[in-house]
């Protein structure tokens, strides 16, 4: 089931889409965010155009922020504007006495697709996450996240979701 984004928008003359997007990190903590915008163009020749706008926009973003408890460091990688592997200061193991590298995080993102070719086609949805990752060793971490999602569909009906994830990752 998609929650947000429908791929049915007609009569689509032409689109512009905007990105922005930056990191931050000092020490232990590090920010990030994205906003992205597309504006399109109507034509109600080329589809089945149902609003008198002859534009729409479709707008997203998010920001995170994480802590390491343990006091490691985003590896920041300029020439691809992304955060490479994390170094482990204390790798846990049989032959190390370490704890890992533990992380708290949050996020909040939101996607609004309200405006629509045809009324009362849109959707919106806020997403809220909460997570702590625990890195035995630079290949490895171990993810928990707690979701909620607050979406609002066809006909503006709300519908709130709770969802709790784990996932184990392994990097080479």
């Amino acid at each position: 089931m998609r929650l947000i984004g429908r791929d049915d928008i007609e009569g689509v003359e032409d689109f512009t889409r905007i990105a922005l997007e930056g990191a931050w990190g000092y020490g232990p903590f590090s920010v990030q965010a994205e906003y992205l915008r597309v504006d399109l163009d109507l034509d109600r020749t080329r589809g089945d155009v149902r609003i008198p706008e002859d534009s729409i926009s479709l707008k997203g973003w998010y920001v995170q922020a994480s802590y390491f408890l343990t006091g490691e460091q985003r590896n920041y990688r300029t020439f691809s504007g992304d955060f490479g592997p994390l170094h482990v200061l204390r790798p846990f193991g049989l032959h190390e006495r370490g704890i890992g590298a533990w992380e708290v995080a949050a996020r909040y993102s939101r996607a609004n697709s309200m405006e629509h070719s045809r009324a009362d086609r849109g959707n919106q949805m806020d997403h809220y996450t909460f997570g702590l990752n625990w890195y035995p060793n630079t290949h490895t971490v171990f993810k928990l996240n707690y979701m909620y999602f607050d979406y609002v569909g066809r006909g503006g009906v709300s519908n709130g979701n709770h969802v709790f994830a784990g996932r184990a990752q392994f990097e080479f």
